[in-house]
């Protein structure tokens, strides 16, 4: 899906409860997935299995009504956690295009 995707900037606009999530997809192209009404963000890096900017695998599950977990694993070991209004078929979609 977005494996081995470039991860650029995470951008958390606190009064806007919004994040904003920059990749390079497989082409080279800039790519931003904006969440919505984020209640948690959790980002490690403590880089457990080396050094590395890219995308493992992303998962997503529902985490209440109208809310979703976002999980994006980088192939450093590390991840980030966002649980907000994103709907699964909004991430697919945008994965897609």
């Amino acid at each position: 899906m977005m494996h081995d995707w470039v991860l650029r900037s995470i951008t958390y606009l606190w009064s806007k409860k919004c994040v904003e999530v920059e990749f390079e997809d497989d082409k080279g192209a800039k790519r931003e997935l904006v969440f919505m009404d984020v209640r948690k963000l959790l980002v490690t890096q403590d880089e457990a299995w080396g050094e590395s900017v890219c995308i493992n695998d992303v998962k997503i599950k529902d985490s209440g009504p109208g809310m979703t977990e976002t999980t994006i694993e980088i192939q450093s070991g590390d991840s980030i956690e966002i649980t907000s209004a994103l709907r699964k078929r909004d991430m697919e979609e945008f994965v897609r295009r």
